[in-house]
């Protein structure tokens, strides 16, 4: 079921209609209406569609930069366990 939620972001309103719950893309729309204004305080001019292509190239950074994490952890897991299952396997095999 669709949701049509009202939110305000950087002084305009918008109907967004999604799966997500009211609370949650309200939530998200509050977040990107605070990177928009923090970043238009930081700013001499400019017009919204700058500020939202800014904050969308932000939030893209930041995107990247927790997959890379993500990623990195994932390998050191996976390393992590195929290191403790050698152990293992050679463990048992000094006690057969």
């Amino acid at each position: 079921m669709k949701n049509e939620v009202e939110v305000e972001v950087f002084g305009q309103k918008h109907t967004i209609i999604g799966d997500g719950e009211p609370a949650y893309i309200k939530e998200i729309a509050q977040y990107v209406d605070k990177a928009m204004v923090e970043l238009a305080g930081n700013m001499r001019t400019a017009t919204a569609a700058q500020l939202a292509t800014l904050v969308a190239i932000n939030f893209a950074d930041e995107l990247f930069r927790l997959r890379k994490e993500r990623d990195g952890n994932e390998d050191t897991v996976s390393s992590w366990a195929t290191r403790t299952i050698d152990l293992i396997e050679k463990e048992m095999e000094v006690g057969v």
